[in-house]
Parts: C-alpha cells; structure tokens; sequence
C-alpha cells in the first residue's frame, strides 16, 4: 500500500514539474489558464500579465502539493451534481445561466467539470473539484492566491446518510458560480435517502460584537459578548 502510494505521489509530481515547465503561452493557452478573455489579457500592461501567470503556476504548484498530501478517511468516491445559477462562460467570460452538469470524483483527485451554457453549449466553464483530506475544494482560482485548491470547501462526513445539496452558492474561482446548487452524494449510498437541503443563513442585522469586562476577576480580561 505504501509502496502504491509513493508511486502515485511520483508520477504526480512528475506531470505537476512538466506542466510547471516554462514554456511561453499562446494568447488562446493563457485565456484559457487564466479564466479571462483575450481582449481582457491583452489590456494588462506586461507587468500585470507576468503578475497573473506568476500567481496562477504558484496556485498549480499548491493545488498538487495538497493533493500529494492527501490523506481520506471517508468515501472512495463522490457524485457532484450542479444545478441552477449562472456561471462565467468562455470565450468572453460573462456570467451565463448553465446546464445541469455532474460527474463523480474520487478520494485524492482533482478534476474538471465542464459547464455548458443553457441553450449554446459552445461557450462553457471549466469548473475545478478536488476531493482531499474529506473535504470537497469547488472553484479554484489562477489569478487569486487565496483560493489555489478552492473557494469554497464542503467537510464530507466519514458517512453520509443520503445525499446533500447546498443552494444559493457563490464561488470566488474560474467559474464564480453565482446562485448556485451543489448536491454531494457518496457513490455507493442509496438512491431512495432523502437529500438534505442546507442553504445560506441570513445575517442578524442587529448583531453586534462588544467586549465585557468579567467581573469578579483578578486580572484584566475581557471576552467576546453574543448578545444581540
């Protein structure tokens, strides 16, 4: 098993440092790593584009070493489903309603699901899955450092009763999906089980965090109050 796992962090690493390598993109290769239009690169200055391209092999090379490092303790495999919303569709990189799209990930891997504009399945969206340490990363950025592996991340339980959507999602990687559903499924579960239905919570307009003073203490300490 060790053995088996050394050589998939090998050849891992192998195709990572080949497609790290320095060859100079084409205008078509560099719209497409970056998620942004031509007409949108080639108005950078040539700092701006250096700039993007350094950020976007920097966020390839973390994405790869976090799936290295990857280590599972739930299901070998999960079927994303995404429904509903729009997302930022290639060539012109606009936000476009999409159709249903699904595949199934496995335990230590990172893909691709490609989104088809809803009636013009000519323009689409790349969106990055990767399943590591049971968490599911959705939406990967090239031009943000702060999102190499995902913007938005879903813990996977070590058992799923049932499949789980969350809606009114909005991502901050290549595709920004916007008002989106995602459903979760472990691939082996039972397609009878009710799927559990999580969405955003509102925010307590009349929320305020202050601090308090802890009486009857000797030392000068404050906490957090929750009180609305």
């Amino acid at each position: 098993m060790y053995r088996q796992r050394q050589i998939r962090l090998s050849l891992i690493l192998g195709l990572s440092l080949i497609s790290m390598s320095g060859c100079k993109m084409d205008p078509e290769e560099q719209s497409r790593a970056l998620a942004m239009s031509k007409d949108s690169i080639a108005a950078l200055t040539p700092a701006q584009q250096n700039a993007y391209l350094a950020t976007y092999k920097n966020n390839q090379r973390t994405k790869h070493a976090t799936q290295i490092a990857s280590q599972m303790n739930s299901s070998k495999a999960l079927t994303v489903t995404l429904t509903q919303g729009s997302a930022r569709m290639s060539p012109s990189y606009i936000q476009s309603p999409f159709s249903k799209g699904k595949m199934i990930i496995k335990a230590n891997q990172c893909d691709t699901m490609t989104l088809k504009a809803y009636g013009n399945h000519k323009h689409t969206a790349q969106l990055s899955l990767c399943y590591l340490d049971d968490k599911l990363y959705v939406d990967a950025s090239s031009i943000d450092p702060n999102y190499p592996v995902g913007s938005i991340i879903i813990p996977i339980m070590a058992r799923m009763d049932g499949p789980q959507s969350f809606c009114q999602m909005a991502s901050k990687g290549n595709a920004q999906l916007s008002n989106s559903c995602i459903t979760v499924d472990a691939q082996n579960s039972e397609l009878s089980l009710p799927t559990s239905l999580l969405t955003k919570a509102g925010k307590n307009q009349k929320f305020t965090a202050k601090t308090r003073e802890i009486k009857g203490s000797d030392e000068d300490e404050s906490i957090i109050d929750y009180s609305a």
